[in-house]
């Protein structure tokens, strides 16, 4: 049996470093693995010998789409209200963008045409554009079902620009199932879509063992975050709290952005006792190795939104205690057992007298970051929940 697996960018650039926790379990459980990615930017990462990337020659033709396709590009825009609600304002950039992904439906049918898709099973990593394409394919009888993941940008329709996902009633018709990655996005997804709610499971992402971190506590709190720096992720929050934290810190951040300078710019004023390392963007595996052999007190997510973090999953992997806001699916990772959860609107202070009291709670021991890591190996052990992912896959798919 092959996979078709369609990526935003992955194996290209740093970008969906969790996909490869599971490419190496998919490559060995199926003859071959194709990657599609949506984009293809960057170095190309190593992947398994039985696994191949295809980039689709994108050379886009309106003129084509709307020759060959209309009626079913009326019928896509019938079913999702479109032609009501974009007419006074985003209609023809609507258009635009539905005809680009039919567009290429029909350059990844040339592709699927030219070569042995029997035996096949076809999956989304995200529910967006590829779920759209494949949906086409679906609709068109040229692809016999597909499956897709969905996280959080790509299944909360609160975290669209218009406050409703394009195409989502297409998709969830066509989809043969949709894996959430978390309790929160099955539940958001079974009550806005009840119809077909028979076809939304539920399957944790998994990261890989590294063993328990480094553990060398001193006087000094050594906190560590992993974010991308855009708004969401309020970054400046934590830059906050630490202006009311009177004891030796040091933090250190990985990831970049739009306001990387900005957020560098204010830690800069931040009292003397408080010192800043930004290390920049960083491989996965430079990451985890560095986490690995340093001691951090406490890893740090304060997003407005999230899906599943899997950063939050790879630093409890490691024992690390975590102080995050509930969003998305947080919750299922921060609780008692792992940390502590603060309310998505917490106030300044609570933050700071957490940090302040850290050294003296039952946070520091290391008794507690023995039963953090014993909470992921029951939970987000990538072994395990990719190989129970792959029988409930192809368990479902051909039924």
């Amino acid at each position: 049996m092959n996979l078709f697996l369609f990526t935003a960018n992955f194996p290209f650039g740093k970008s969906e470093a969790f996909i490869e926790n599971e490419i190496n379990i998919l490559s060995n459980k199926f003859n071959k693995v194709f990657i599609f990615p949506n984009c293809g930017k960057g170095n190309k990462r190593d992947i398994p010998d039985n696994v191949e990337v295809i980039l689709l020659n994108e050379e886009y033709r309106r003129s084509v789409v709307l020759k060959s396709d209309l009626s079913l590009i009326l019928s896509i825009l019938i079913k999702e209200n479109i032609l009501k609600s974009c007419m006074k304002n985003n209609f023809r950039e609507t258009l635009s963008y539905l005809l680009r992904l039919v567009f290429k439906s029909y350059l990844l049918n040339e592709w699927i045409s030219k070569h042995n898709s029997n035996n096949t099973i076809y999956y989304s990593y995200w529910f967006d554009d590829w779920a759209t394409i494949l949906s086409v394919l679906k609709f068109k009888k040229i692809i016999p079902d597909f499956i897709s993941r969905a996280h959080g940008f790509d299944l909360y329709d609160y975290r669209s620009d218009s406050e409703k996902i394009k195409f989502r009633k297409f998709q969830m018709e066509t989809v043969k199932n949709i894996f959430t990655v978390s309790k929160d996005g099955e539940a958001y997804l079974k009550q806005t879509f009840p119809k077909y709610s028979k076809k939304v499971l539920q399957s944790y992402l998994g990261t890989k063992d590294f063993g328990l971190s480094l553990y060398k506590p001193s006087k000094t709190l050594k906190i560590l975050t992993i974010s991308n720096v855009y708004p969401l992720k309020r970054i400046h929050l934590l830059i906050e709290a630490l202006q009311f934290v009177n004891i030796k810190v040091e933090w250190t951040h990985f990831g970049d952005g739009i306001l990387i300078e900005e957020i560098k710019e204010i830690a800069n004023r931040l009292p003397k006792n408080i010192i800043c390392y930004f290390k920049g963007q960083k491989s996965n595996y430079i990451l985890l190795n560095y986490i690995k052999n340093h001691h951090f007190d406490v890893f740090i997510n304060l997003s407005k939104f999230e899906g599943l973090p899997v950063s939050i999953i790879e630093a409890i992997s490691f024992g690390i205690p975590v102080f995050a806001t509930d969003s998305g699916g947080t919750k299922e990772v921060v609780n008692y057992n792992t940390g502590k959860l603060f309310k998505n609107n917490f106030k300044i202070e609570d933050l700071s007298v957490s940090l302040n009291n850290f050294l003296q709670s039952e946070y520091s021991q290391f008794t507690f970051r023995e039963g953090v890591r014993e909470f992921w190996l029951k939970n987000f052990d990538a072994k395990k929940n990719y190989e129970d992912f792959i029988v409930e896959l192809k368990s479902t798919y051909f039924n």
